[in-house]
């Protein structure tokens, strides 16, 4: 129940900053090819960690409150129930990016492929003005950044 409301409060939060915030999407010569790389790095060892049954464990690569609101039980939880939607994370591909026009927030989209699912799932990694992940979000795919 708790990471319901945990991965609720995270789905409203970002449609909040989406609908409110003037963001748009980036082409490919804007798009910082190193965030990429370490939104990529976090989702594809966050998501490794659940495979084997473990945790992330931060360390100064997110926000404090991204690393508080991600912890050891959340997490475990939150496995435990995109593994009964999903199955077992299989790959991830860069999709693509957004950023509000103030720049304090990029979006990096990736699509999943997930063992039990023929249907692509959305990891969502925000990074914030320091590039420190501030937001990860995994869910059914929408072609509208929603």
């Amino acid at each position: 129940m708790k990471t319901r409301h945990v991965l609720s409060a995270l789905l409203l939060t970002l449609s909040l900053y989406a609908c409110s915030s003037n963001i748009t999407r980036l082409s490919e010569t804007e798009i910082e090819q190193t965030e990429v790389e370490k939104a990529l790095t976090f989702a594809n060892r966050y998501m490794e960690a659940q495979v084997k049954g473990s945790w992330y464990r931060f360390s100064d690569e997110a926000t404090p409150e991204m690393i508080n609101l991600l912890s050891e039980t959340t997490q475990k939880n939150v496995a435990q129930s995109v593994q009964q939607q999903f199955g077992h994370f299989e790959s991830l591909e860069f999709a693509e990016a957004w950023a509000q026009q103030d720049a304090l927030l990029t979006v990096y989209r990736f699509k999943a492929q997930f063992s039990q699912s023929n249907k692509k799932v959305e990891l969502r990694v925000v990074l914030d003005q320091n590039e420190k992940i501030a937001g990860f979000w995994i869910k059914p795919w929408m072609d509208v950044l929603q």
